[in-house]
């Protein structure tokens, strides 16, 4: 039995296919906090080492472009969150401009992963 393996473009097309899901389902929700939004942050940071890891590995054919976009992403997220929090003491939902430029990355993250892969 033969096991299917993905390339990192492949896998990050579905990546970013669920960072799309992700805005759909916080825009419904106006924006407010679940598990899920934290699960999928933690997945996010998970993916961003991955990123790392493939960004800096020797034998990687994938653009370098790809992989640090995503970097960029979760650090850039990670900082905007960490300001907001300051800002705000009791943060109960993500503003929606920021739930709508999360499912554009996604967007393109996706379509960018697919178009490496092919």
């Amino acid at each position: 039995m033969a096991l299917v393996t993905l390339s990192y473009p492949e896998l990050s097309a579905l990546v970013g296919a669920a960072q799309i899901v992700d805005a759909v389902l916080l825009f419904r929700r106006k924006g407010r906090f679940t598990r899920g939004v934290f699960y999928f942050s933690l997945f996010e940071y998970c993916w961003a080492a991955v990123s790392l890891w493939e960004m800096t590995d020797p034998e990687s054919v994938t653009p370098e472009w790809l992989p640090l976009s995503f970097i960029l992403w979760v650090v850039v997220g990670l900082v905007w969150g960490l300001v907001q929090r300051a800002r705000h003491a009791k943060l109960e939902a993500i503003p929606m401009p920021a739930v709508v430029i999360g499912g554009a990355f996604g967007c393109f993250f996706l379509v960018a992963s697919v178009w490496v892969s092919i």
